[in-house]
């Protein structure tokens, strides 16, 4: 009997123990895990910050994946809507706005479903190869870990195939005059 009162006691001031989490902590973990998120979703941001855990892959951008990062990012904004700003040193204050903003932004955006436009004259899967210029290639494993990469160019044209489809179902433009062959015309 005394090992299971012991156990709750245990169980229940660990699982109590969030609450007592002052607003700064709060901040911190949520700036320390938007970070990670950021790094993981973008493989190659994080290689070209020379942070070599996500150098074998590409970002995923499957469906699934793009409203899987919109719910974290959403997920992110709530958490940061729930600390009290006025609770964080000044310095902490203004890193606050500026994150939340930057949520707020990112959320707000999702409204306008950017990522149905996969490529454009800035980027894309047509010009990958370009993303050489931001890395840095000091070690054998370095290029083992590109030429990993590289092997999963066949599955970013896929999930870029699979947007611009999503696109012309969303949009109603495949059966509009502009997606018309000119000899259907």
């Amino acid at each position: 009997m005394r090992i299971l009162l012991k156990t709750i006691l245990v169980a229940a001031f660990c699982g109590s123990a969030t609450a007592w989490a002052t607003a700064p902590d709060d901040f911190n973990v949520l700036m320390h895990q938007a970070w990670e998120a950021q790094l993981a979703n973008d493989p190659v941001f994080a290689s070209q910050l020379g942070d070599r855990r996500y150098n074998d892959r590409w970002a995923d951008q499957s469906i699934e994946a793009i409203n899987a990062a919109q719910a974290q990012q959403r997920d992110f904004l709530r958490r940061v809507y729930a600390i009290d700003r006025s609770a964080l040193a000044a310095n902490d204050q203004l890193n606050y706005e500026l994150f939340r903003r930057e949520l707020q932004y990112t959320v707000d955006e999702f409204q306008f479903n950017g990522y149905l436009l996969p490529f454009s004259h800035r980027g894309g899967v047509q010009n990958l190869e370009s993303n050489t210029t931001g890395l840095s290639f000091e070690s054998v494993q370095d290029y083992d870990d590109w030429l990993t990469r590289m092997s999963g160019i066949g599955n970013v044209i896929d999930q870029t195939s699979a947007i611009c489809r999503c696109s012309l179902t969303q949009t109603g433009s495949g059966s509009s005059a502009s997606t018309r062959t000119r000899s259907q015309r």
